[in-house]
């Protein structure tokens, strides 16, 4: 079987996402219920959680305070993506 290297960019894209959607369903249970607090529409914050670079300063601070993160916790999956 080959050997399969993942490049720091996309680890730090997939722990931004899952970050995401795991605190979207512990918090609010889905990603559905999610999208209400978020004030988007749940394709939006599927599309947005699927590829997390596409977030705006203001819904990253809407998630933030929805999803109950630490600023740092959201800083540093942040400024890992850069």
């Amino acid at each position: 079987m080959p050997r399969t290297k993942l490049s720091a960019q996309s680890d730090a894209q997939r722990d931004m996402t899952r970050l995401l959607r795991h605190g979207c369903q512990d918090v609010k249970g889905s990603i559905k219920q999610s999208a209400s607090a978020f004030g988007m529409s749940n394709i939006t914050l599927g599309r947005r959680i699927k590829d997390p670079g596409t977030f705006t300063l203001a819904e990253l601070k809407t998630a933030r305070r929805v999803l109950q993160l630490s600023k740092d916790e959201l800083v540093e999956c942040i400024s890992r993506m850069l």
